[in-house]
């Protein structure tokens, strides 16, 4: 077995189907969104922005990510590597171009080639600098493996880091997988409704972004009705049924009776919606779909409405033309026929926590979503532009009108801050280095403890302070700073980062509030945003860049909430190295303030 695992990953890591996943979307899914895009009215061709102009709109073609490079201040641009990235606090980011028709009384002009925005980019994936492919494309050749880990080093990197995290503003970030329900998948269960069990036929049904709930439930007297998203309250499945083409009764018993006792319940429904609701043909289904859903309005208005919704509402995975009207009328059908399944115990209910049911959003999914949406807000922004401009007298010129921040900080607010589009939160997280199987961390910062019972300074036995901090700063095995200090309880602890590096001159101070309210140790995390803590973070993968990191704490100071100009010093701080191969094993040195 172990021979099969270690077989398993010398070709892969364990991010690998992250990385596959990010570089499908590269490579298939941002051009499918790019031709599906449709703005103006419902009769806009797909790849298309309509604009209010007579006889001017925009068609799109194709779209290329570049490579992450970096603006310098004398305006120079020039590759970035993840790395430079960490050290300088930059975002690892690679622009995107895309082609833009302009079609003027049908006829198409010459294609303008716009710079669109930003796209993060994932570490190791196929547009990534420090990736295989990139030193192939250069060297003009095949590298083995030796002299691909080479390349890295002379790079700066680490070899043994498998990538797939995205670094936005310095720092590390994942996309964590998501578990969701299988779309376009029908769920029979029981659900309550006032204290009662029915029997509910659900699917989820998701095309290009849009996710529409669709529910058929079998009521107390056997009446099987729909919600479908769009319409207030339920409809009779069988008057959807024939309003989507599905007309003779003998059509409907054909497709929904598998079981010789479902035919009275399906023969009771057809009557049902004949004596109740007055339909019994496609026309007057449509008539009555019509006056729920815009009653009051114009006939012609009202069946418009209906129409939209049998298109592009209901079920849009099956379709959004007139055609696929048949085929969404079979899937009802069949989703009416498992409720009745369910109902004659012909059936047990799905279970919704099988994997069977469940389908897991990997980096590339999560970033198709988030593209998607920040993408139709450029293009709407775009149209917007085109039609101020046209309406105050300029020249309309696409290049002009793009503003390229729409999409960059839509992608980057989400990247930075973990809030995702459908409502999701903490979808992107800080990578935790202390595990190789960890997908998250919380922020990496400096543990401080409160021990009310010792003297100040003396916080670990003699043998542990004689180890000094400069050895600890050097050792290649160095993972993390503890910091344990002496005061008393309910303290408010003020830590100053300083750098003692020249070259990582600019700081940030951050507060951490402590507080125990008995005799004993209480540790607290401390953000830190301090290019002096990232540099070293960034030395722990690699033994040579540690000589010349500098501990990021100088100066420590503890003073009491309720006296805030009181401060007390601590007079030393003790640094504290854990071993990764032992982890009990802790080795300390005091560095005296």
């Amino acid at each position: 077995m172990r021979e099969l695992v270690d077989a398993f990953y010398a070709e892969r890591t364990v991010v690998n189907h992250h990385i596959a996943s990010f570089n499908d979307f590269l490579e298939h899914r941002l051009q499918g969104i790019i031709d599906n895009v449709r703005i103006g009215d419902e009769e806009t061709e797909r790849g298309t922005i309509q604009t209010d102009i007579e006889g001017f709109k925009i068609k799109l073609g194709r779209i290329s990510v570049k490579r992450p490079v970096v603006k310098e201040a004398d305006g120079s641009l020039r590759p970035l590597t993840p790395m430079e990235a960490r050290l300088r606090n930059l975002t690892y980011q690679a622009p995107i171009q895309l082609e833009f028709i302009p079609i003027i009384d049908g006829v198409e002009h010459e294609a303008e080639i716009v710079n669109i925005g930003k796209l993060p980019i994932m570490a190791r994936s196929n547009h990534c600098n420090i990736a295989q492919s990139t030193f192939e494309e250069t060297e003009e050749r095949k590298l083995t493996a030796e002299e691909y880990h080479a390349k890295l080093i002379e790079s700066g990197e680490d070899s043994l880091d498998p990538g797939g995290y995205f670094i936005s503003n310095g720092t590390e970030r994942v996309l964590i997988t998501l578990e969701d329900l299988a779309p376009n998948r029908v769920l029979v269960e029981y659900a309550t409704r006032y204290g009662t069990d029915v029997e509910v036929a659900k699917v989820f049904s998701q095309h290009e972004g849009y996710r529409a709930l669709v529910i058929v439930e079998k009521k107390k007297d056997g009446t099987l009705m729909v919600s479908v998203p769009a319409a207030s309250g339920q409809i009779p499945l069988i008057v959807l049924l024939r309003a989507l083409g599905m007309e003779s009764d003998e059509e409907i018993v054909n497709t929904m009776v598998e079981h010789p006792n479902m035919e009275p319940f399906i023969l009771a429904n057809i009557e049902s919606a004949a004596l109740e609701y007055s339909v019994t043909n496609q026309e007057e289904a449509v008539s009555y779909l019509g006056k729920r859903l815009a009653g009051g309005q114009a006939k012609e208005y009202r069946i418009k409405r209906v129409e939209n919704l049998m298109d592009r509402n209901l079920l849009p995975h099956l379709g959004n033309d007139p055609a696929d009207r048949i085929t969404k009328a079979i899937f009802l059908a069949r989703m009416g026929q498992a409720v009745l399944e369910l109902a004659l115990n012909l059936r047990q209910p799905d279970d919704k926590d099988h994997y069977a049911n469940k389908r897991l959003k990997l980096a590339g999914d999560l970033m198709e979503d988030l593209f998607r949406v920040g993408f139709m807000a450029l293009a709407k922004d775009l149209k917007y532009q085109i039609e101020r401009a046209h309406a105050r007298g300029r020249e309309v010129k696409i290049a002009t009108a793009v503003r390229s921040d729409v999409l960059t900080q839509r992608l980057l607010h989400s990247l930075a801050t973990g809030n995702w589009v459908g409502g999701r939160a903490g979808v992107s997280q800080l990578l935790d280095r202390t595990s190789n199987l960890a997908a998250k961390r919380s922020p990496v910062g400096v543990s401080i403890g409160i021990q009310s019972r010792e003297p100040p300074g003396v916080v670990l036995s003699k043998a542990a302070r004689k180890r000094s901090a400069s050895s600890l700063r050097t050792a290649s095995g160095f993972r993390s700073f503890e910091v344990i200090v002496s005061s008393r309880p309910s303290l408010r602890a003020t830590i100053v980062h300083r750098s003692i590096n020249s070259e990582c001159a600019s700081f940030r101070d951050t507060s951490a509030h402590a507080s125990s309210s008995h005799a004993g140790y209480r540790a607290v995390q401390a953000r830190t945003r301090s290019p002096v803590m990232r540099a070293t973070r960034s030395a722990f993968r690699s033994a040579s860049a540690c000589v010349r990191c500098t501990a990021p704490l100088h100066r420590l100071s503890v003073s009491s909430p309720k006296t805030s100009t009181r401060k007390t010093k601590i007079d030393s701080i003790i640094l504290v190295r854990r071993d990764i191969a032992h982890p009990q094993k802790l080795e300390a040195g005091s560095l005296k303030l």
